[in-house]
């Protein structure tokens, strides 16, 4: 699946180094973001991903089911196409 937003690092917290938030618009700050915790998605990326700036990324969109404190939904072995 491919998915078009803003790249935030989501390293304080949340155990992971190359974990990033994609969100459809820039935010300051997570438990701030207006639109809620369903319209994010935990990207897991490798490398540096270019903030800031909009960006397609392309990975499999997965359900996180197991642990309801952590973001709803991730995509795992991401790409930024």
């Amino acid at each position: 699946m491919a998915l078009t937003g803003y790249l935030h690092q989501a390293t304080y917290g949340f155990g992971r180094t190359n974990g990033y938030l994609l969100t459809r618009d820039t935010f300051h700050c997570v438990n701030c973001y207006p639109l809620g915790r369903g319209s994010l998605a935990m990207a897991m990326i490798s490398g540096h991903p270019p903030l800031g700036q909009k960006v397609t990324v392309r990975g499999t969109l997965t359900l996180q089911e197991s642990d309801p404190s952590d973001f709803y939904f991730r995509l795992l072995d991401a790409e930024i196409t």
